[in-house]
């Protein structure tokens, strides 16, 4: 059923996706009131920590992407790397939800600038994701999904996928 408005003629066709899934409108990315911001979050494994120089040692060259990246010298880094990549997730549309700087990825890792936070290969890193990062994550086969269903205090696991 078509709605009439005074500027634009019928509106036969609203999106909503960003709003119900993540619940903030897509115009200021503004929290819906009422509606939950954190009902995703994706989360990945630790595979490697290492004490690392900020800026690789001789000349740089291009990615596998086409990017011809700058570091800037920071001396010393706690660096982590995840096993998630651009083949599995949109890597720009991620925030940590823990005190770490996501600093590159190739195809299957993600870097982290850990900072000061004491990490060990097997820690969890969690992320929340914008619409397109979602979009990405809920389309990658290579990614585990696994649904929880809140009734009152309980909650119940199911696995999608």
């Amino acid at each position: 059923m078509a709605c009439q408005y005074k500027k634009t003629g019928l509106i036969s066709n609203l999106r909503f996706g960003e709003s119900i899934l993540l619940g903030r409108e897509t115009v200021n990315g503004e929290n819906v009131p009422g509606l939950y911001q954190d009902a995703f979050c994706l989360v990945s494994e630790v595979i490697e920590v290492k004490s690392k120089p900020s800026r690789p040692f001789g000349e740089t060259g291009s990615n596998a992407f086409g990017e011809r990246l700058l570091f800037k010298d920071n001396g010393m880094m706690n660096r982590a790397i995840i096993g998630l990549g651009r083949q599995d997730v949109m890597v720009k549309g991620l925030e940590p939800l823990q005190p770490v700087d996501i600093i590159g990825s190739s195809s299957d890792h993600i870097i982290l600038n850990a900072k000061n936070m004491k990490i060990s290969p097997g820690d969890l890193i969690k992320f929340s994701l914008n619409y397109g990062a979602l979009l990405s994550v809920m389309t990658s086969p290579y990614i585990y999904k696994k649904s929880i269903y809140r009734k009152s205090s309980h909650a119940i696991s199911k696995n999608l996928a």
